[in-house]
């Protein structure tokens, strides 16, 4: 008999901030040079992000600035480091997240972080906070010679294309802070809102047709 499939996102979830862009204003605060293109080019990102439908193309962008002259295991590299950083004690780190991820594994669930953060750094985020064993689905931005080139975003309606394509079909329960991630929270048995405001909870409400369960973590 397969286990329970238990789903989280990370930003909002188990992270009280973005952890993308913390890396990239950690990259671009190094760099005089790098933090004044990144000045320059906030109003386009910014502009894109605020639309479903070029998020991608801002997470792209964003990226390809922050990480020009930096290569593959730079990256990686530098991701360790802000991954382990946003698991130090006294950081962003939601304490409830993780005893909750804690807990459906004890109870013998899957548990799967599925985030449109990117994978390496995501990755060494959950290494560092002590859960090693999650599994992970996850942006990326390309290997080798096409690193930060082939940017993959795994936000929305992708998570639940990820998910399938890992064959896990059948997730039992959801976590998510974003409407962004309706597609994810309609797909599982049951969903579960962290921290919403009043607004997110009656648009996600209306949306998936029934009210989602609602935690307050801290």
């Amino acid at each position: 008999m397969s286990r329970p499939v238990v789903a989280f996102d990370l930003d909002g979830v188990l992270l009280r901030t973005d952890s993308f862009t913390r890396l990239v204003i950690v990259r671009l605060t190094g760099s005089p040079a790098r933090l004044l293109e990144g000045i320059v080019l906030s109003p386009l990102l910014l502009g894109l992000a605020a639309f479903r439908t070029t998020r991608a193309r801002a997470f792209a962008l964003s990226a390809r600035v922050a990480l020009r002259g930096l290569d593959e295991p730079g990256y990686i590299a530098l991701a360790a480091r802000v991954g382990a950083q946003l698991a130090a004690p006294g950081g962003p780190v939601m304490v409830d997240g993780v005893a909750t991820v804690r807990a459906h594994q004890a109870a013998g669930a899957h548990v799967v972080v599925v985030t449109a953060s990117e994978h390496h750094l995501a990755r060494a985020f959950l290494d560092a906070a002590g859960l090693a064993e999650v599994d992970l689905l996850a942006s990326g931005l390309g290997h080798g010679d096409r690193f930060g080139r082939d940017a993959r975003h795994n936000r929305s309606e992708h998570k639940v294309a990820a998910l399938r394509a890992a064959g896990l079909t059948e997730v039992q329960v959801a976590y998510s802070d974003s409407l962004s991630d309706l597609p994810l929270l309609a797909d599982a048995a049951r969903a579960v809102l962290v921290n919403p405001s009043r607004r997110v909870l009656a648009a996600a409400t209306r949306r998936l047709g029934t009210p989602p369960d609602v935690v307050r973590w801290r």
